[in-house]
Formats: C-alpha cells, sequence, structure tokens
C-alpha cells in the first residue's frame, strides 16, 4: 500500500532532476500537483538534510514527534545520526515545487563540522524550520544551473553545497530569526508576507516605500524594520537579491533573451550586467554560453 502511495506521488511529479555529488551528497529538485491531500511516511538515511520549499505547504513530523507546519518561502534543515521517519503530509490542489540535499554523515565528519543540536541529534531526528533568506534561495537555483565546462560540473556542485551548508548552519545560529515571531504581531506579519507578495508581482515597477507602507495600512517604519526582521534584508537589498536570483533562473533556460530579462526584473541592460556580474561573479553572456 505504501509502495503505491509512493509511485503516485512520484507519477504527480511534472518536473523532477537529480544529481550526484560524489558518493556522500545527492541534490534533487522537483515540482508537482495532487488532487486530494496525500501522507507519505518516508525513511530518511542519517545526515543532514537541506529543504527549500519554493512554493505550497506541507505537514511534516518526525519519528520523535516533532511537527513542523511547512509554509512557503521556508528553508529546513533536519538530521540524525540514525536514519529515521518523516512522516510527510502534502495537501492537494497547490503546486509544490522543492531543493533538496541529502548530505551524509561520512562528508560531516570529513568536514569536521560540529552540527547545531537544533537540527541534529545523534540518536532521535531534528527538524527546524526557518525563514530562508535570498542568498540561500539564489544557491538552490545555482546547483542546477552549472556554468562551467561538464567536466568541472562535479567540483562545481561540491563548493556549492560547501557554500550552502555554512550558509544554512549560520543561519541556524542567528538569534535573531528565531525571535522574529515572538517580537511581530501576527497581524505584521501577514502584512510583511503581503509586502513581499506585491513587490513579486510588481517586480517590474515596484511601488516606492510610501505607496506600499499606504497601501498595506502601516507605517513607513513599522514596514522597513518589520520587513528586515522578518526576512533578513532590507526591502531594497531583499528586491535587489529577488531580482537578480529570478533572471538567474530564466537565464539557465536556453531561449531566454539577455535583455528581455533585464526589463522583465526591473533593471536596464547596461545596469543588470554591472549587478548579475557582481551578484554571481560571471556575467549573464558567459552564463549563456
Amino acid at each position: 500500500m505504501q509502495q503505491r502511495i509512493e509511485d503516485k506521488f512520484t507519477q504527480a511529479h511534472s518536473a523532477r532532476e537529480e544529481h550526484s555529488v560524489g558518493e556522500f551528497i545527492r541534490i534533487r529538485r522537483g515540482e508537482f500537483l495532487i488532487n486530494r491531500d496525500l501522507g507519505i511516511e518516508e525513511e530518511q538515511a542519517a545526515g543532514l538534510k537541506i529543504v527549500a520549499i519554493h512554493q505550497g505547504a506541507m505537514g511534516c513530523r518526525s519519528s520523535a514527534g516533532q511537527n513542523v507546519e511547512v509554509n512557503s518561502p521556508s528553508l529546513i534543515l533536519s538530521g540524525s545520526q540514525k536514519n529515521y521517519l518523516l512522516n510527510n503530509q502534502f495537501y492537494g490542489q497547490q503546486t509544490m515545487k522543492y531543493t533538496m540535499i541529502d548530505i551524509s554523515p561520512e562528508w560531516l565528519d570529513a568536514q569536521q563540522l560540529s552540527l547545531p543540536d537544533t537540527c541534529y541529534h545523534p540518536n532521535s531526528p531534528k527538524l527546524l524550520q526557518l525563514v530562508i533568506p535570498p542568498n540561500i534561495l539564489a544557491i538552490t537555483h545555482q546547483l542546477f544551473a552549472c556554468p562551467t565546462h561538464s567536466s568541472l560540473r562535479q567540483l562545481y556542485l561540491s563548493a556549492k553545497v560547501s557554500e550552502i551548508t555554512a550558509l544554512c548552519l549560520h543561519h541556524s545560529l542567528s538569534s535573531a530569526n528565531s525571535a522574529v515571531m515572538g517580537t511581530l504581531r501576527q497581524r505584521d506579519i501577514d502584512s510583511l508576507h503581503m509586502a513581499k507578495t506585491i513587490l513579486i508581482q510588481e517586480i517590474e515597477s515596484p511601488p516606492s516605500l510610501d505607496e506600499l507602507a499606504k497601501r498595506l495600512g502601516i507605517n513607513t517604519r513599522k514596514l522597513t524594520q518589520g520587513f528586515r526582521q522578518l526576512f533578513g534584508n532590507s526591502i531594497y537589498g531583499w528586491l535587489q537579491e529577488y531580482r537578480l536570483e529570478t533572471a538567474f533562473q530564466l537565464l539557465s533556460m536556453n531561449d531566454a533573451n539577455i535583455s528581455t530579462v533585464a526589463y522583465q526584473v526591473g533593471y536596464t541592460p547596461a545596469h543588470f550586467s554591472v549587478a548579475f556580474r557582481k551578484r554571481f561573479g560571471i556575467s549573464p553572456n558567459q552564463l549563456k554560453k
């Protein structure tokens, strides 16, 4: 019965990609849509799992009894020195997009990493849900858009996995992230999420801070301070990062035109090339080659 459920889940994917990085790391990304709620119990290998939820929502329960309700965009860290079970609840009639990195204990030992007990435990699984910052979100897309020669793919992926692991662990140790929900009212949190939605929808010509605050019914100071507290960046910094990350995704597609992409994300072509190179270390033309 469980196998049939897992097969159904696999078949629901409209997109799926997977790569191995050496012997001890596996990276995956996927997109799926199911008609009805679906619960799947999955055995997870020992080690550290990094999951970025780009779109959708789900529930997750560990074999240790820990429950996490996930809303996108989110970062989930989980791990144990032993194999463990996760019961994942996926909701019907919504698209889910995710990126997942499975890291074995052997790789962690080789890096001499001391993992925080908030997401890693010797005997039982730990689940940690965090706000996903733009720099980590960008790397999840860079993993699947290698700009180097194919012979260097493994080296590139290995470097990116090391980078994202370091950033995720640093993020998990930040006290600011864990304190967010305790210092912002739910109404403010909802308004700030709406602010982000507006910025995404109007990325080509976003509203000014004053206009955005007026549309949300809050003052500018609360908007700017709350946004930084909740999302770990200023509104301008977050928007610039989101624009460039979106551009990176679009340019990874073979038929994307650089000038068109620049205008789509709110840049002129000249300013776009400078900002893109500064952020990713390569020009848009180099990525397209």
